[in-house]
């Protein structure tokens, strides 16, 4: 029997888009420090196994309005502590919930200062936006596109670092590059299915005091200048 998918994430050329993304964040978790880490999905079928390097996991996902899997929350109302999380991977969150969910401002509240974000999502130059037109006539809803730009301000508004910025999945959905990219491998075009922002928060040092130029006087006590010795001369 053939299952008529519910979201276009189903679809088996978003699927090994996500395959795609998944393996990328693993391979870049090995140079973050270890320590708690989130994953938020646009579906549940998309989750993937946690990261080895950090083993500590919560996985997330678009459910309605809101999130669940591990736990049920609010996209604006994460419900982790402060700068709690070493490394979050969010595929295509933005892409489900649409601007002004509030989430960008939860990542990086929960990120941990030398921490890092991996955020991908939908690239809405590339010609994959063509191709996913044509999924309305199955009934599919199609995706609120971010930019890369957009959701790049809004980090940054939020006071995070962008470190690198790359796109994947190739031109054309069943011509992506090879799902185990890594470092070593290209940025990728502009026109390419995905984007990728790493983002880092910076951590907080401690500030010196300024020195004045020059001497300080040190005013003497007028009354002890004057008051006599109490040595006695042998």
């Amino acid at each position: 029997m053939h299952l008529v998918p519910r979201s276009i994430f189903e679809l088996v050329e978003l699927q090994h888009l996500l395959a795609g993304e998944w393996n990328l964040a693993r391979a870049r978790a090995a140079l973050v420090a270890s320590g708690p880490g989130l994953s938020i999905d646009p579906l549940a079928v998309g989750q993937a196994r946690a990261i080895s390097s950090h083993p500590e996991w919560t996985r997330l996902h678009r459910h309605g309005n809101g999130l669940a899997g591990d736990l049920r929350c609010l996209p604006d109302s994460l419900p982790f502590e402060n700068d709690s999380m070493q490394l979050i991977v969010a595929r295509h969150i933005v892409d489900v919930l649409g601007p002004g969910s509030g989430i960008e401002a939860e990542l990086a509240r929960i990120l941990a200062p030398g921490g890092m974000l991996f955020l991908f999502g939908l690239n809405p130059l590339s010609p994959w936006r063509f191709w996913l037109s044509r999924q309305v006539r199955h009934g599919l809803l199609l995706p609120d596109y971010s930019s890369s730009g957009r959701v790049r301000s809004a980090l940054v508004g939020c006071k995070l670092s962008i470190v690198r910025r790359e796109f994947l999945g190739g031109a054309w959905p069943g011509n992506s590059r090879d799902a185990s990219l890594t470092d070593s491998g290209p940025a990728g075009a502009i026109w390419e299915g995905a984007w990728l922002l790493a983002a880092r928060k910076q951590r907080v040092g401690m500030r010196p005091i300024p020195l004045r130029a020059g001497r300080r006087r040190v005013p003497v006590n007028s009354a002890l200048a004057q008051s006599p010795s109490r040595r006695v001369s042998p």
